[in-house]
């Protein structure tokens, strides 16, 4: 019992791992763009694969036929990274990723693509790794590998919860940002109807209407800026 507990949080750990090495190592430099931290939290791991890995171990057995495991694993995997998108635009009032631009995509939330990896990375899971990696934790002695597994967990949770705060933080900045920049706007539209300005009175005046905005940390924005451009795409 013990022992399948910490296999579930270290398989995890991996696999939110490899998540992260495909989107932040693997892609870019497929692609040829810059290397970036692409996850949500500041550790080395995206989360969405862990869960999505954990999941098809769960529903799926390594006897199933391998074409059932990519059908059936990238339908569940798809479902949760729509479920995950939906839900963190509704608690953050942004949009993370976009597929849009993508061809056969639903709601830009999920697409083909996607579907495609998300079988692939299904059947690789549940006919080969899952069963090397639970091998050689069996080889582990049990107290360590509950230490291991504890440690492992603690940080992701202290990952996921300070991340969260910050985002919270970053999204009432935001907002407020927002609003005050729209009373700013009326309130100059209002005085160059009034009368005239000339350019440089007009910068003048922005610059110490901006003095009062309310500032975060900047390198928290940038980091998540740069791995989720849609970010400034505000939703309801």
């Amino acid at each position: 019992m013990y022992r399948d507990n910490c296999f579930l949080i270290i398989a995890f750990i991996l696999y939110s791992f490899c998540g992260w090495l495909w989107e932040s190592l693997i892609l870019p430099l497929l692609s040829g763009k810059r290397i970036h931290n692409s996850g949500f939290l500041r550790g080395p791991y995206v989360p969405i694969y862990g869960v999505g890995a954990i999941t098809v171990f769960l529903l799926f057995s390594s006897s199933e036929k391998w074409y059932s495991i990519f059908i059936e694993g990238a339908v569940v995997a798809c479902l949760l990274e729509y479920i995950t998108s939906w839900a963190m635009e509704k608690i953050f009032h942004r949009r993370w990723w976009d597929y849009s631009r993508m061809k056969f995509n639903l709601n830009g939330r999920i697409c083909l693509a996607g579907f495609l990896l998300f079988g692939l990375f299904s059947v690789v899971s549940v006919k080969f790794s899952n069963g090397f990696i639970y091998d050689e934790l069996t080889n582990i002695e049990l107290i360590p590998l509950i230490v291991l597994s504890t440690v492992f967990l603690t940080i992701f949770i202290l990952d996921f919860t300070m991340t969260s705060i910050e985002m919270l933080k970053l999204r009432d900045h935001i907002e407020e940002v927002t609003e005050r920049l729209r009373i700013e706007a009326e309130k100059l539209q209002v005085e160059l109807e009034e009368r005239g300005f000339t350019r440089e009175k007009l910068f003048e005046l922005m610059e110490k209407k901006k003095e009062g905005l309310p500032t975060i940390d900047g390198h928290t924005y940038k980091r998540l800026l740069e791995a989720f451009p849609n970010l400034l795409n505000r939703k309801p």
